[in-house]
Protein backbone atom coordinates (compact mmCIF):
# COMPACT_ATOMS: atom_id res chain seq x y z
CA UNK A 1 0.00 0.00 0.00
CA UNK A 2 1.55 3.29 -0.41
CA UNK A 3 0.30 7.08 -0.68
CA UNK A 4 0.57 9.24 -3.23
CA UNK A 5 1.20 12.94 -1.96
CA UNK A 6 2.36 16.44 -3.01
CA UNK A 7 6.27 14.99 -1.96
CA UNK A 8 6.28 11.63 -3.21
CA UNK A 9 4.91 8.38 -2.75
CA UNK A 10 4.67 7.36 1.39
CA UNK A 11 5.55 3.82 1.99
CA UNK A 12 4.19 3.11 5.53
CA UNK A 13 6.91 0.95 7.44
CA UNK A 14 5.27 -2.75 8.29
CA UNK A 15 7.18 -2.72 11.50
CA UNK A 16 5.70 0.34 12.84
CA UNK A 17 5.21 1.29 16.51
CA UNK A 18 4.69 5.19 17.25
CA UNK A 19 1.60 6.41 17.93
CA UNK A 20 -0.30 8.47 15.50
CA UNK A 21 -2.28 11.57 15.95
CA UNK A 22 -5.13 11.67 13.69
CA UNK A 23 -7.16 15.18 12.58
CA UNK A 24 -9.88 15.03 10.97
CA UNK A 25 -12.84 17.22 9.67
CA UNK A 26 -15.38 16.95 6.97
CA UNK A 27 -13.15 15.30 4.12
CA UNK A 28 -13.85 11.66 4.22
CA UNK A 29 -12.31 10.94 0.74
CA UNK A 30 -9.25 12.45 2.14
CA UNK A 31 -9.47 10.71 5.32
CA UNK A 32 -10.10 7.76 4.04
CA UNK A 33 -6.96 7.67 1.96
CA UNK A 34 -4.67 8.67 4.87
CA UNK A 35 -6.13 6.15 6.83
CA UNK A 36 -5.72 3.42 4.68
CA UNK A 37 -2.25 4.20 4.64
CA UNK A 38 -2.80 4.11 8.19
CA UNK A 39 -4.03 0.50 8.69
CA UNK A 40 -1.20 -0.76 6.66
CA UNK A 41 1.11 0.75 9.52
CA UNK A 42 -0.95 -0.89 11.79
CA UNK A 43 0.09 1.50 15.08
CA UNK A 44 -0.47 0.26 18.18
CA UNK A 45 -2.27 3.51 19.18
CA UNK A 46 -4.39 5.81 17.19
CA UNK A 47 -5.43 9.09 19.01
CA UNK A 48 -8.58 10.83 16.48
CA UNK A 49 -9.54 14.13 16.91
CA UNK A 50 -12.16 15.88 14.97
CA UNK A 51 -13.99 19.13 15.14
CA UNK A 52 -18.05 19.77 15.31
CA UNK A 53 -19.49 21.06 12.40
CA UNK A 54 -20.79 24.54 12.17
CA UNK A 55 -24.72 24.15 13.45
CA UNK A 56 -26.54 26.25 10.70
CA UNK A 57 -24.61 24.02 8.15
CA UNK A 58 -26.10 20.59 7.62
CA UNK A 59 -24.54 19.43 4.73
CA UNK A 60 -21.04 19.29 6.26
CA UNK A 61 -22.69 17.75 9.55
CA UNK A 62 -23.02 14.77 7.23
CA UNK A 63 -19.71 15.05 5.72
CA UNK A 64 -18.80 15.22 9.39
CA UNK A 65 -20.42 11.85 10.38
CA UNK A 66 -19.12 10.20 7.49
CA UNK A 67 -15.92 11.62 8.15
CA UNK A 68 -15.66 10.02 11.72
CA UNK A 69 -17.45 6.46 11.02
CA UNK A 70 -14.28 5.87 9.05
CA UNK A 71 -12.56 5.91 12.69
CA UNK A 72 -14.46 2.58 13.54
CA UNK A 73 -13.73 0.67 10.94
CA UNK A 74 -10.02 -0.08 12.50
CA UNK A 75 -9.55 -3.63 12.32
CA UNK A 76 -5.96 -4.41 13.86
CA UNK A 77 -4.67 -4.85 17.59
CA UNK A 78 -4.87 -1.24 18.77
CA UNK A 79 -5.56 1.45 21.23
CA UNK A 80 -8.54 4.06 20.16
CA UNK A 81 -8.70 7.43 21.75
CA UNK A 82 -11.20 9.72 20.14
CA UNK A 83 -12.00 13.58 20.68
CA UNK A 84 -15.10 14.37 18.96
CA UNK A 85 -15.87 18.08 19.25
CA UNK A 86 -19.70 18.66 20.32
CA UNK A 87 -19.22 22.30 18.96
CA UNK A 88 -17.40 24.22 16.63
CA UNK A 89 -13.92 25.88 17.42
CA UNK A 90 -11.70 27.70 14.65
CA UNK A 91 -8.90 26.11 13.22
CA UNK A 92 -6.66 27.18 16.47
CA UNK A 93 -8.57 26.09 19.28
CA UNK A 94 -9.55 22.58 17.83
CA UNK A 95 -6.28 22.10 16.92
CA UNK A 96 -5.01 23.55 20.03
CA UNK A 97 -7.10 21.56 22.24
CA UNK A 98 -5.97 18.42 20.28
CA UNK A 99 -2.46 18.44 20.59
CA UNK A 100 -1.90 20.12 23.90
CA UNK A 101 -4.50 18.57 26.23
CA UNK A 102 -3.13 17.19 29.33
CA UNK A 103 -4.93 13.29 28.19
CA UNK A 104 -2.87 13.58 24.91
CA UNK A 105 0.61 15.77 25.90
CA UNK A 106 0.82 12.61 28.98
CA UNK A 107 0.14 9.87 26.51
CA UNK A 108 2.97 11.24 24.29
CA UNK A 109 4.97 11.70 27.85
CA UNK A 110 4.57 8.30 28.44
CA UNK A 111 5.24 6.89 25.09
CA UNK A 112 8.49 8.41 25.15
CA UNK A 113 9.62 7.37 28.73
CA UNK A 114 8.37 3.43 27.37
CA UNK A 115 10.56 3.51 24.57
CA UNK A 116 13.31 4.67 27.41
CA UNK A 117 12.47 1.46 29.28
CA UNK A 118 12.41 -0.42 26.36
CA UNK A 119 15.71 0.31 24.86
CA UNK A 120 17.53 1.01 27.98
CA UNK A 121 18.91 4.10 26.92
CA UNK A 122 18.11 8.21 27.83
CA UNK A 123 15.38 10.68 26.02
CA UNK A 124 16.08 14.59 26.42
CA UNK A 125 13.07 16.53 25.38
CA UNK A 126 12.32 20.34 26.32
CA UNK A 127 9.60 22.67 27.26
CA UNK A 128 8.64 25.82 27.63
CA UNK A 129 7.31 27.53 31.04
CA UNK A 130 4.77 30.14 31.39
CA UNK A 131 4.79 33.81 31.59
CA UNK A 132 5.14 33.72 35.02
CA UNK A 133 7.98 31.06 34.63
CA UNK A 134 9.87 33.32 31.76
CA UNK A 135 10.18 36.71 34.41
CA UNK A 136 10.72 33.82 37.50
CA UNK A 137 14.63 33.88 38.95
CA UNK A 138 13.30 30.23 40.72
CA UNK A 139 11.52 28.18 38.19
CA UNK A 140 9.23 25.66 39.79
CA UNK A 141 6.94 22.33 38.06
CA UNK A 142 3.99 24.35 38.18
CA UNK A 143 5.78 26.75 35.62
CA UNK A 144 5.37 24.09 33.04
CA UNK A 145 3.33 25.64 30.41
CA UNK A 146 2.81 22.92 27.75
CA UNK A 147 0.43 20.59 30.30
CA UNK A 148 1.25 19.08 33.59
CA UNK A 149 1.12 15.71 32.42
CA UNK A 150 5.07 16.33 31.57
CA UNK A 151 6.59 17.06 35.13
CA UNK A 152 4.15 14.05 36.26
CA UNK A 153 5.67 11.26 33.86
CA UNK A 154 9.16 12.32 33.60
CA UNK A 155 11.66 10.40 36.03
CA UNK A 156 14.25 13.96 36.01
CA UNK A 157 12.98 17.63 35.20
CA UNK A 158 15.48 20.56 35.03
CA UNK A 159 15.00 24.08 34.72
CA UNK A 160 17.92 26.18 33.08
CA UNK A 161 17.87 29.88 34.71
CA UNK A 162 19.20 33.07 32.77
CA UNK A 163 19.33 36.85 34.92
CA UNK A 164 21.11 39.38 34.13
CA UNK A 165 23.69 38.93 36.85
CA UNK A 166 24.44 35.24 35.38
CA UNK A 167 24.64 36.51 31.87
CA UNK A 168 27.51 38.81 33.42
CA UNK A 169 29.21 36.09 34.64
CA UNK A 170 28.46 33.90 31.21
CA UNK A 171 26.85 31.42 33.40
CA UNK A 172 23.85 29.71 33.51
CA UNK A 173 21.62 28.08 36.71
CA UNK A 174 20.27 24.79 36.83
CA UNK A 175 18.12 23.90 39.09
CA UNK A 176 16.50 20.00 39.41
CA UNK A 177 12.67 20.33 39.74
CA UNK A 178 12.20 16.50 39.78
CA UNK A 179 14.22 13.13 40.48
CA UNK A 180 12.27 10.37 40.78
CA UNK A 181 15.08 8.50 42.51
CA UNK A 182 16.92 10.70 44.19
CA UNK A 183 16.27 13.60 46.38
CA UNK A 184 16.55 16.95 44.64
CA UNK A 185 16.53 19.10 47.78
CA UNK A 186 20.66 18.29 48.20
CA UNK A 187 23.58 20.10 47.86
CA UNK A 188 23.11 19.76 44.12
CA UNK A 189 19.16 21.44 43.67
CA UNK A 190 20.89 24.36 42.35
CA UNK A 191 24.22 24.71 40.56
CA UNK A 192 25.48 26.68 38.00
CA UNK A 193 27.22 26.16 34.83
CA UNK A 194 29.59 28.05 32.30
CA UNK A 195 27.84 28.87 29.35
CA UNK A 196 29.81 29.57 25.51
CA UNK A 197 26.54 31.55 24.01
CA UNK A 198 28.38 32.25 20.30
CA UNK A 199 29.04 27.44 20.51
CA UNK A 200 25.82 26.84 22.46
CA UNK A 201 28.42 25.21 24.42
CA UNK A 202 28.31 24.40 28.37
CA UNK A 203 30.96 23.93 30.79
CA UNK A 204 31.75 23.28 34.22
CA UNK A 205 33.05 25.86 36.14
CA UNK A 206 35.21 26.06 39.32
CA UNK A 207 33.33 25.45 43.20
CA UNK A 208 34.39 28.74 43.48
CA UNK A 209 32.23 30.22 40.66
CA UNK A 210 29.30 29.24 42.45
CA UNK A 211 29.62 32.76 42.80
CA UNK A 212 25.25 33.36 43.86
CA UNK A 213 25.74 31.14 46.62
CA UNK A 214 23.26 28.31 44.90
CA UNK A 215 24.27 25.74 47.08
CA UNK A 216 23.53 25.90 50.35
CA UNK A 217 26.08 25.36 53.17
CA UNK A 218 25.52 22.32 55.14
CA UNK A 219 23.23 22.69 58.69
CA UNK A 220 25.66 22.55 61.59
CA UNK A 221 25.22 19.93 63.88
CA UNK A 222 24.69 20.83 67.60
CA UNK A 223 25.76 18.80 70.42
CA UNK A 224 23.36 19.51 73.27
CA UNK A 225 24.69 17.64 75.50
CA UNK A 226 29.01 18.13 74.57
CA UNK A 227 29.26 19.83 77.69
CA UNK A 228 27.41 17.10 79.70
CA UNK A 229 29.72 14.96 81.54
CA UNK A 230 28.92 11.22 82.80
Amino acid sequence: MTLKTDRGIFIPNTSFSTPVLFLIFNRPDTTQQVFSAIREAKPPRLYVAANSPRSENHEEKKLCDTTRKIIETVDWNCEVQTLFRETYLDCRQSLGGAINSYTYVKAIAEELRGLAVEYNLPIVTATQTTRSGFASSDVGLEDTSESFGLPATADLMFALISTEELEDLNQIMVKQLKNRYNDPTGANKKFVLGIDRAKMRLYDVEDTAQTLNVRPEPAKVINRYEEFNV
